[in-house]
């Protein structure tokens, strides 16, 4: 993924502009700019997800504490063991027999189905890198 400092000052951008700007306006907002940067570099290097980054982010702006600290303190980026990704992958192929089949079939657009199956027993949690090849192992 990149990481550089272009990539950086976007997602704060982005963040700003569509996360933050009705609290900035509204006064509301208790994270501080310099808080803004380490997050948005722990997701240009995949780190953190931005679903986790965004989560943080509220919370932070409601606080004022560092959206990192939030992260560490509640074990938010918390990924899961190969072995545990296996597992939730398998429990779901095996609750979705027809889509698998159907996926073996040709119908690859139903990985995404398979994906968000995935990301919501893991709540999340699992990496999208990871996943994508558990899930085509397991699929294949």
């Amino acid at each position: 993924m990149g990481g550089g400092a272009g990539d950086t000052f976007a997602q704060v951008a982005s963040w700003t502009v569509n996360e933050l700007v009705a609290g900035l306006r509204a006064g509301e907002v208790k994270v501080r700019a310099a808080d803004l940067a380490p997050l948005a570099e722990g997701v240009a290097s995949g780190q953190l997800s931005a679903r986790i980054a965004r989560e943080a982010l509220a919370r932070a702006a409601a606080s004022g504490d560092a959206p990192l600290t939030i992260i560490e303190r509640e074990g938010l980026n918390a990924g899961l063991s190969a072995e545990a990704l296996q597992q939730v992958v398998a429990q779901v192929i095996a609750a979705n027999p027809d889509k698998a089949e159907a996926y073996r079939g040709g119908k690859t657009a139903l990985l995404g189905f398979f994906t968000g199956q995935v990301m919501r027993a893991t709540a999340g949690k699992a990496d999208p890198q990871a996943l994508a090849a558990a899930l085509k192992d397991a699929l294949a």
